[in-house]
């Protein structure tokens, strides 16, 4: 079947870590998911901070879902295209494989998401563990979640050596004649990034969800 998707962020944050000016992103979604548990999805994420909306980044996947019993399982090869003014923490990257699974037991379901990614840097290597648990009244869901995301900074490094301080902020030309250069200490270190909290929620009418 074939899924529309429509997702607004009000600021462009990863891992807890965003560029200097706000990136406020419309992305909108086109998914053809097949019966056999194979998924392709094409993005395109609008920077809207701009008088007119400017292309962030396309971004490609293709992935692969399997559920037997209470494990579910997906793997997800990725492709990103930024724009060349893109001021998004993750620009430096070019594409990514992970690996998500998760168990569902009848008072929580724990998960674990493995990521891959690379680009113009040394590869990252991120884990994403999560606990997480589903709520219904009628068609509505809720799933308060937490998660804590730890990982390798190598993109985020790149994008400080090579956009942070080249790209222009809110029209501002740089400065003639002037470098600046930035690094991020110890980015090739596995360590904790950040912990976030969510609840999804989810209504469903026929054949519509509402998420």
């Amino acid at each position: 079947h074939l899924e529309l998707n429509l997702v607004y962020e009000s600021n462009n944050v990863n891992n807890g870590r965003k560029d200097s000016s706000v990136i406020p992103l419309v992305t909108p979604k086109i998914s053809y998911i097949f019966k056999s548990g194979f998924q392709v999805d094409l993005s395109v994420g609008y920077n809207v901070h701009d008088p007119s909306p400017q292309v962030n980044q396309y971004t490609l996947d293709g992935s692969y879902s399997f559920n037997p019993g209470n494990y579910s399982g997906s793997v997800t090869l990725s492709g990103f295209v930024y724009s060349k003014s893109s001021g998004s923490v993750t620009s430096e990257q070019k594409g990514s494989v992970a690996y998500s699974n998760s168990y569902t037991f009848s008072f929580i379901q724990p998960s674990l998401n493995l990521t891959w990614t690379f680009g113009n840097h040394i590869p990252d290597y991120q884990a994403s563990p999560a606990l997480q648990q589903q709520f219904s009244i009628g068609n509505f869901n809720i799933t308060p979640t937490v998660t804590m995301n730890a990982a390798t900074q190598n993109s985020y490094n790149s994008y400080y050596k090579n956009k942070r301080f080249t790209i222009p902020r809110s029209g501002k030309p740089l400065p003639p004649n002037i470098t600046i250069t930035g690094e991020v200490l110890n980015a090739d270190k596995f360590q904790i990034l950040d912990y976030e909290f969510s609840a999804p929620a989810n209504f469903t009418a026929g054949n519509w969800t509402f998420n």
